[in-house]
């Protein structure tokens, strides 16, 4: 994921949002603390995407069991992502794709800024991922 985290450091958060023209290709994903409740150390999803049925998903403060987030975590370390850069702001249709990935290592925290406009594995690996955990 990053290069200049330990391996040892842990997923601590991932937040990735995606916007542009077609309302049905905009999402939301976050994994890491919860929106509407208190700091109480956990792991939470909330999200916002179009399903493959054309279904709309929303989910708020869903809880990430231990097992799943070092599912996720180790599941992260196999995607390779482009570093961030700013779409043009003279393309009415541009997509901007945002991924941000923090991990924490013995309490110092790494973040990094990916572009996830061609990161078709990582959307459908998360968009499983949800399915499992809101089962």
């Amino acid at each position: 994921m990053m290069d200049r985290a330990p391996d040892t450091a842990q997923l601590y958060s991932l937040f990735w949002n995606q916007s542009g023209s077609n309302a049905d290709k905009c999402f939301v994903f976050s994994f890491g603390k919860a929106q509407q409740k208190n700091e109480d150390g956990e792991h939470y999803l909330n999200c916002e995407f179009c399903a493959e049925d054309g279904e709309f998903v929303e989910c708020r403060d869903v809880y990430i069991a231990k097992e799943q987030w070092k599912e996720l975590d180790a599941a992260m370390r196999n995607f390779s992502l482009p570093a961030y850069s700013v779409p043009d702001p003279y393309l009415m249709d541009a997509v901007c794709s945002r991924v941000e990935i923090c991990l924490t290592d013995n309490g110092s925290r790494f973040t990094g800024c990916y572009d996830g406009t061609y990161a078709h594995d990582l959307y459908d690996y998360l968009t499983a991922f949800i399915r499992h955990i809101t089962g």
